[in-house]
């Protein structure tokens, strides 16, 4: 009987103490000194309880806050996201100019026939197949461009226009299997420069057993007679000197000065028109 009594005081306790905080919560901010009193010590009983119901509202809250703000935070991420690629284009962009601008210095820096109309221009297509090593460029007749004239950069000599239009024409690398040029290696010794294949160093024919070439001279056009091209075009240097069983001739490696693979501008010397 006791502890019905016991439990019947607490929560009439309990309900009196909610009235008075309700009440006391109600008043205008502009209470007394008393009621502030009142208000805290309330305030400090049910502080529990508050803590308790913060602890399990508190992600329904996060959640419906979320839920509006949502867009908001995706609409900022976007439009960062945005900013960022078009800085990174243009980091990329400018690196590109610059490195065209390279090449482009480098394919017109010509130290050799200055008295020859040098016509730069940008490598367009690369070859249309695996058995065609040739490259487009975007100069033609329209240009001064003529049929055989030597394409270079300031390395030297890449390869022969071998098909010309008005707009545009194809150039044969010199590493295609028909190409067949005069050359020597200086100062003096005349052969034939052929093609072996992309990749692979030139080969330097026609020279006989017993003739003085090392590794490391220069090999450059030679201008010979029967030559349509001019002497004094850089080629590349020997790499390999070595007899050729039973034909009397050296069998000579040249390796290119310019890098045939990675070109982007190039200069065709129009051997056909003088320089102004």
């Amino acid at each position: 009987m006791r502890r019905r009594t016991s439990s019947n005081t607490s929560r009439r306790t309990i309900t009196i103490l909610i009235l008075i905080s309700v009440t006391v919560l109600t008043i205008d901010a502009r209470s007394s000194g008393p009621i502030r009193a009142i208000r805290s010590v309330a305030l400090d009983i049910f502080s529990p309880v508050r803590s308790a119901s913060d602890k399990v509202f508190s992600p329904f809250r996060s959640a419906w806050h979320g839920a509006f703000k949502y867009d908001d935070v995706k609409r900022d991420n976007d439009k960062l996201k945005a900013e960022v690629e078009r800085l990174k284009g243009d980091a990329a962009n400018g690196k590109v100019a610059i490195g065209k601008l390279d090449a482009l210095q480098k394919a017109t820096s010509l130290p050799f026939l200055s008295q020859y109309k040098r016509i730069a221009a940008e490598v367009v297509y690369g070859p249309s197949s695996n058995y065609d090593d040739t490259f487009q460029i975007a100069k033609g007749t329209n240009d001064g461009v003529t049929l055989g004239d030597p394409v270079v950069t300031g390395a030297g000599m890449v390869g022969r226009v071998i098909q010309v239009a008005s707009g545009h024409c194809v150039v044969r690398r010199l590493t295609d299997q028909r190409t067949g040029i005069g050359a020597r290696a200086v100062p003096a010794f005349n052969g034939v420069l052929e093609g072996a294949g992309a990749g692979q160093p030139l080969r330097f024919t026609g020279i006989t057993l017993g003739t003085k070439i090392v590794v490391g001279v220069t090999v450059e056009t030679s201008g010979a007679t029967g030559s349509d091209l001019p002497a004094g075009i850089p080629i590349g240097v020997v790499s390999k000197v070595k007899n050729k069983s039973g034909s009397g001739y050296l069998e000579i490696e040249v390796t290119p000065f310019a890098s045939l693979d990675e070109l982007v501008y190039v200069t065709v010397i129009a051997t056909k028109s003088k320089a102004p």
